[in-house]
């Protein structure tokens, strides 16, 4: 959560959706994260996709219509950072999140800049993927 005016290091179990989570090389996405800011943000998708390839992210929607593997606005629970960093809203958690790859459970803490109550009330699978879109 943001103190002092910096990202700090939170418990994976503690986010919720509204939560803004900060990405950078090597760290497991801890959440389906919404991306609002990229730089040169590449993440590796093979754990759900089968994609030998990093996958380049951005923070243009894709159409309703796009498949698990061409969410480029979005990083994946499970999936890793292979380069650059990010800023993105937890729109999914859990079970509530696009399909939960083995060993996913090791996670190092995210950084989160703030919470909002706002996404508190919804239920995340209520459209978590379409939050990427």
């Amino acid at each position: 959560m943001l103190r002092g005016g910096a990202f700090g290091r939170v418990d994976v179990t503690t986010l919720v959706p509204g939560h803004v989570v900060e990405l950078s090389l090597g760290e497991v996405v801890p959440a389906d994260i919404r991306l609002v800011s990229v730089v040169r943000l590449e993440c590796d998708e093979s754990v759900l996709t089968g994609e030998s390839q990093p996958v380049p992210k951005s923070t243009e929607p894709v159409a309703e219509t796009a498949t698990l593997a061409e969410l480029s606005g979005c990083a994946l629970m499970g999936t890793v950072v292979h380069a650059g960093s990010g800023r993105g809203v937890v729109v999914a958690i859990g079970s509530h999140s696009c399909p939960d790859p083995a060993g996913s459970s090791s996670r190092s803490p995210p950084r989160v800049l703030s919470s909002s109550p706002s996404g508190r009330g919804r239920s995340p699978s209520s459209g978590a993927t379409r939050a990427c879109r």
